[in-house]
């Protein structure tokens, strides 16, 4: 579908740019799957190939892999920290402001929204999650 519509598309010969249709074109790095690339009839076989192949390597999976925090307990606190993490470390972390000197009253600001209630009940539900995955 990447190329457009070639089952009403009697031109179509293994070239990628066959048959090319604007209502239907989007790039091949937007589709995400392979199975539905063409590749131009000059791609080398071996680069095919790589591309193709199942990985025969094992997946490992992150070890927080479904653990969501509920932020039931701490939604005051954890508003506040939101806010000012919006409004005085993103500016610190894109460079708009000098790190050295905004951090401290950042982390100050934080610390004042109740950020070690929020790490404390984050590593509380944490704990108690790992504990029952390993049931």
């Amino acid at each position: 579908m990447a190329y457009g519509n070639f089952a009403n598309n009697e031109e179509t010969n293994g070239n990628a740019g066959s048959g090319y249709n604007a209502s239907y074109y989007f790039d091949s790095w937007m589709i995400g799957n392979n199975r539905y690339t063409l590749f131009d009839v000059n791609t080398p076989e071996d680069y095919l190939k790589e591309l193709t192949t199942e990985p025969t390597n094992p997946v490992e999976f992150s070890p927080v892999l479904g653990f969501r925090l509920n932020t039931e307990p701490i939604a005051v606190e954890y508003a506040n920290v939101l806010s000012e993490l919006k409004s005085t470390i993103f500016p610190i972390k894109m460079g708009v402001v000098d790190y050295d000197k905004y951090f401290p009253a950042a982390l100050e600001s934080l610390k004042a929204a109740r950020l070690d209630k929020v790490v404390a009940e984050y590593e509380k539900q944490f704990k108690a999650w790992q504990a029952e995955q390993q049931k």
